[in-house]
């Protein structure tokens, strides 16, 4: 279905002016964080929310910004048939849990020639991600699964705010308070849902 936008003049799909309401959050996101008092970030951490790298570095142009390995592992394995996926994750650890970048790529290069023929989708998603799905590599091994993965955010709420009883606590780091437009807000609140951010003094 598409409808009409009086502002600009064109035609846009609802799901056009969802992924521009959605942007807009969360540049506001980001610039809430910087309002709050936070004067940069060390190292943001996120998952496949599109346009979440770019809302962080246009207001922290220094932060280095990871892509979660395990978000995009299961992204990988979702082209995979049920009977071939374990294989194909064993592969695609080796990519990750590689002691060098160079490693990494090289162990890229042979998951590609080994399932490009069956998955070329997950090779490419790879390949077209890897700039942001590799900065960990610049860290000791100790301390990488800290910064490639989310999930690190979602078991420390688990741990400290669950037991506690808590209701209605959002499994997000941050979250922007107000909201000018109420036919925005469920856009929003999805998108902003799925946000982790690590920062780091």
């Amino acid at each position: 279905m598409r409808g009409t936008n009086a502002e600009d003049g064109g035609s846009t799909t609802r799901v056009d002016r969802s992924r521009q309401w959605i942007g807009a959050s969360l540049s506001e996101v980001v610039t809430e964080l910087r309002n709050r008092g936070v004067q940069d970030i060390f190292i943001a951490c996120v998952d496949g929310l599109k346009g979440f790298p770019e809302a962080i570095e246009a207001v922290f142009p220094k932060t280095v910004v990871q892509l979660c390995i395990v978000h995009m592992v299961r992204h990988s394995l979702n082209y995979v048939s049920w009977k071939r996926r374990k294989e194909v994750a064993a592969d695609l650890r080796r990519i990750y849990a590689a002691a060098t970048l160079d490693e990494a790529e090289l162990m890229l290069g042979e998951f590609e020639e080994k399932w490009d023929q069956e998955y070329l989708p997950i090779g490419q998603s790879w390949r077209r991600n890897w700039g942001r799905l590799t900065p960990f590599f610049d860290y000791p091994p100790d301390i990488r699964k800290v910064i490639y993965t989310t999930d690190e955010i979602d078991n420390l709420f688990g741990e400290v705010i669950f037991p506690t009883g808590a209701k209605g606590v959002a499994k997000t780091c941050f979250w922007v308070a107000s909201w000018r437009r109420s036919a925005c807000r469920l856009a929003r609140r999805a998108a902003l849902q799925r946000v982790r951010v690590h920062v780091f003094p």
